[in-house]
């Protein structure tokens, strides 16, 4: 889903730059080699298997683009989806175990190990990838009160700071890598492309 939030952004871009755009993009399904979702939630039918995201990546290595963006909710696969202060039946943690059901231990576990391993299988695809940084989670949905007082839904930098350190550190560790570039929509914060 953030990949299409994005979407609007790289369109103008593709199109003033006469670029060609592809976007692969599956709602709640990480983008993480080896990983699946086990918490049954309707919305993650589709990623309780393990396997998702290899044709995906097989597929970029054929067309072998310029540079692949990758974009995701980094925090749902460390901390869970967190809405008005609960942790949501459907969690979004995932595992790298076929077996198993998922946890936040090995949620966090799965991001830290398959995050850099899908970035590096990219980069045999293509000689640029960037990796998106999340932006602040609001703390609930976006209803007609929030306009009333933001506070409802945004978060302090403080807060958001915390919620996100160990996604943001995952993230920041992958600048390493050659040929990778990480973009923080941050504006205090951003490294650019």
């Amino acid at each position: 889903s953030h990949a299409g939030a994005w979407l609007p952004v790289f369109a103008k871009i593709a199109h003033e730059r006469n670029l060609r755009l592809m976007v692969i993009s599956h709602l709640g399904c990480p983008p993480l080699l080896g990983t699946r979702r086990s918490d049954g939630a309707e919305s993650g039918q589709f990623c309780a298997r393990l396997g998702l995201a290899e044709p995906i990546v097989e597929s970029i290595h054929q067309i072998k683009p310029a540079a692949v963006f990758l974009v995701a909710r980094w925090s749902l696969y460390s901390d869970g989806w967190i809405s008005d202060g609960e942790l949501q039946k459907a969690t979004h943690f995932v595992t790298t175990d076929a077996r198993t059901d998922a946890t936040e231990a090995s949620s966090r576990a799965a991001l830290a190990s398959q995050l850099p391993l899908t970035v590096k299988a990219l980069l045999s695809s293509t000689p640029r990838v960037v990796v998106f940084q999340n932006p602040p989670v609001l703390k609930g949905y976006l209803l007609p009160r929030a306009y009333a007082d933001p506070a409802w839904v945004e978060p302090t930098a403080a807060a958001s700071q915390s919620l996100e350190a160990f996604n943001r550190a995952v993230v920041a560790q992958l600048a390493a890598l050659q040929g990778v570039k990480i973009f923080d929509p941050m504006p205090s914060q951003s490294a650019g492309i």
